[in-house]
């Protein structure tokens, strides 16, 4: 419906209108923290930055098959904010949209504060667990410069973005809660608990590794997908409790 009243204002006053005209705010930095880069966590986070480096969300801006689709959508604004998911990690602030067809145009500013290096850092600590100016996790037993709350970070999302952007990954979580009757949320396999320190000289707890497992790994996939054969037909079962492959309409399930 948004995409189509969109469309049918074209280069209208009214259409500009319809969009929020103010860019995303900067990122209030917590107490105690030197940066907003993930390397200085990764100081003293060092098994979970470990983890985070090495899995998707560390890589979602420099995996080479995110840029090649980056490139073929030709650069598509929107696609940073899920990629890029902080302020000062956008060179441009978008505050609103000139035209849907025959492609995106986009109305930018420049982002006063932009930090290069921390674009290649993908989804950086910081999204998930900096809200408020202070740090956010599962536990509510340290004191500052963190606080207790819950991970995932309610920050605001560009103009538009539910009429330009590919459908969305994280609603994938309503898909499987129906499915499969279940509260939990995407952290119970993709993100697996784990008793260790939070920190060295720490005492142990439980937690979550910060692998983010996903398609791309054999066990997950294996996991997911069940096939066998009945009669000379091919039977696949889906597992998962949710679509497969999810969101991106151009992800392909290879069956071999």
């Amino acid at each position: 419906m948004l995409c189509l009243l969109l469309t049918s204002c074209l280069g209208s006053k009214v259409y500009r209108e319809l969009l929020p005209q103010e860019p995303l705010p900067p990122t209030e930095l917590a107490s105690g923290l030197a940066s907003l880069s993930a390397k200085d966590c990764g100081t003293c986070h060092v098994a979970i930055y470990d983890e985070w480096s090495e899995s998707m969300m560390g890589q979602a801006w420099t995996d080479p098959v995110f840029q090649a689709d980056f490139q073929e959508r030709d650069e598509l604004y929107v696609c940073r904010h899920c990629h890029t998911p902080v302020t000062e990690q956008q060179p441009e602030l978008t505050v609103g949209i000139d035209r849907v067809l025959p492609s995106v145009k986009t109305s930018t500013v420049d982002n006063p504060h932009f930090q290069p290096e921390l674009v290649d850092e993908g989804v950086t600590c910081v999204a998930c667990h900096l809200q408020d100016g202070a740090i956010v996790g599962p536990h509510d037993d340290i004191e500052a410069p963190t606080r207790g709350g819950s991970s995932p970070s309610d920050r605001p999302e560009p103009p538009a973005s539910a009429a330009t952007r590919c459908p969305d990954t994280h609603r994938e979580l309503e898909v499987w809660q129906a499915a499969t009757g279940s509260s939990d949320d995407c952290v119970t396999c993709h993100m697996p608990a784990v008793d260790r320190p939070l920190m060295e000289g720490y005492p142990s707890r439980p937690g979550r590794q910060h692998t983010f497992a996903g398609s791309w790994e054999g066990d997950m996939l294996r996991s997911a997908v069940a096939m066998s054969l009945d009669g000379g037909e091919l039977l696949v079962e889906n597992r998962a409790g949710h679509n497969l492959p999810t969101a991106e309409p151009t992800h392909v399930l290879e069956l071999v």
